[in-house]
């Protein structure tokens, strides 16, 4: 198994990709197509092509053939000599004469129409990451412009033509996805990127389109969580197009036809963790309504429920009056007590069983859509590093970077256990990795609550219910995820024992479910 491929702002995979476009069943027709060594016919629609909207509401017609053959583009391989002057052109941010020409020759010919060769299916999250550099070589002036022009027209095309191979047209779409308008220069820190309007655009369109696969509809998702973290200089569209698709997104709970429950889920908390970025509460406090209503949601899987917790904690709620705080606290102590029970309940497998696979996680892949479970990222924990040794390194091709992750994923699910298959720990060693697994169980819904608290100041509802006489019952709820977070630092406890004392701790929250007062 390969790892999740990510770089840059704003959570681009396509080896995170190839696991939630095959391996949680997003995509049919991803699992039917298989990438062909020539250029060849346009695909039919898949089941989940024709699924235009996100729950199932949809009209989604039957699983179609797949092409023979997969388009690719000619590639000018001469062009590759070039690749030395294309920094030098970028940071001096101005063309000498007839440098224009050969810039533009090299990205139409050369640079682009290889993410489009099959035999480059495992090298196009690499190729996407050069691109990415060459923009933030330039950041600014005639060459960025040029680039950016070009990526997105360029892009465009690749985005909107079923002929392409779905890893082709994710990358392309999460490509177009981190455009800016441009960049601050380096060392600015506090000037914020300010993401094309053009990229949002066409991520609405493709959000709204019942011929688009879920491939591009998950960079696109993934787009909206990074440009809703900026400010938008269109509040009429953040509010009238970009919030309401959100929303509908968010609320949507049971999955089209041809995608999985997990795997709908997971689309589900990008658009919780969008409306998070956006911290607005809504109109008539609709936001904190959804979200809320998300956290109740017990047969739901709990990826989204994180998401909406942790969403919760960067809500705006100051003049918000549609919403009480015992309305989003109460949900939210049901929340923890579900999921900490949950948790706690579930059999801690060791690296050296056989560990159960989650719903629809069957590892069927086309060439470059490798399956497998996520690495550390922010937001998620990853696999446990051993005692004296190290964590698992990044197989080549792979390219690491600061994402905000797949919001809510915990550990538990296949590969994501501290030793490899066949190494079976001793007695010691094995109830020492048992009391890891249980620690990041529980911690991993501990961490959303409290993320949903915030702080005194900000977002959160630690800052809503200051002064108030609501505060006393945030504050109880706070002391109760602390001193389950300290009973989980005990390193020298065992699984069991700590499973005896967070039976002992849920005794609070059924106290408060209670008697809310």
């Amino acid at each position: 198994m390969g790892t999740w491929r990510r770089f840059g702002g704003a959570d681009r995979l396509f080896g995170q990709t190839a696991a939630a476009v095959v391996m949680v069943g997003l995509v049919a027709s991803s699992v039917a197509y298989t990438a062909a060594p020539n250029a060849g016919s346009k695909g039919t629609k898949s089941a989940s092509a024709t699924a235009g909207q996100p729950g199932k509401s949809a009209k989604v017609a039957a699983p179609a053939a797949a092409p023979s053959a997969f388009k690719s583009l000619p590639v000018d391989e001469s062009q590759a000599k070039r690749r030395g002057d294309i920094p030098r052109i970028l940071r001096a941010q101005a063309f000498q004469p007839g440098e224009d020409k050969l810039f533009e020759t090299y990205y139409l010919t050369y640079a682009f129409p290889r993410w489009t060769l099959p035999e480059n299916l495992s090298s196009v999250a690499n190729f996407r990451a050069e691109l990415r550099r060459d923009l933030y070589t330039g950041r600014s002036g005639p060459p960025y412009d040029r680039l950016v022009n070009l990526t997105l027209t360029f892009m465009t095309q690749l985005v909107k033509d079923r002929s392409f191979h779905p890893a082709v047209r994710y990358n392309a779409m999460a490509a177009i996805a981190d455009l800016n308008v441009s960049l601050p220069p380096p060392g600015d820190t506090k000037t914020p990127e300010q993401p094309l309007p053009a990229a949002l655009d066409l991520m609405l369109a493709v959000l709204q389109d019942p011929a688009q696969i879920d491939a591009v509809r998950i960079a696109a998702l993934q787009g909206l969580v990074r440009h809703a973290g900026l400010p938008m200089a269109d509040t009429q569209k953040r509010d009238q197009q970009v919030l309401p698709l959100l929303l509908q997104w968010a609320s949507a709970k049971d999955p089209p036809s041809g995608r999985t429950k997990v795997g709908h889920a997971w689309m589900r908390a990008l658009a919780i963790q969008a409306l998070g970025a956006l911290g607005l509460p809504g109109s008539n406090g609709q936001v904190v309504k959804t979200l809320t209503g998300v956290l109740t949601e017990s047969d739901t899987p709990l990826i989204p429920r994180l998401a909406a917790a942790k969403a919760l904690g960067r809500i705006q709620y100051k003049g918000m009056t549609a919403v009480k705080p015992p309305d989003v606290v109460i949900p939210l102590v049901q929340f923890l007590l579900e999921a900490t029970t949950a948790e706690a309940r579930r059999p801690l497998v060791l690296a050296a069983s056989a560990a159960p696979a989650q719903p629809g996680m069957t590892p069927i892949m086309t060439p470059g859509m490798t399956p497998t479970p996520m690495p550390s990222m922010p937001e998620m924990p990853g696999p446990a590093k051993k005692k004296g040794g190290k964590a698992p390194k990044t197989p080549a091709g792979m390219i690491s970077g600061e994402t905000p992750g797949m919001p809510g994923m915990y550990p538990g699910m296949p590969g994501m256990y501290p030793s490899m298959p066949g190494m079976g720990p001793g007695a010691a060693e094995e109830a020492d990795e048992r009391a890891v697994i249980f620690r990041r169980r529980l911690k991993t819904v501990l961490d959303a609550v409290q993320q949903a608290l915030g702080r005194e100041t900000g977002p959160g509802l630690k800052s809503w219910v200051a002064n108030t006489p609501d505060a006393s019952l945030v504050a109880l709820v706070e002391k109760y995820v602390n001193e389950q977070i300290h009973d989980l630092d005990d390193q020298e406890s065992s699984a069991d024992s700590l499973k005896k004392k967070m039976t002992e701790h849920r005794k609070t929250p059924k106290s408060v479910l209670a008697d809310p007062s």
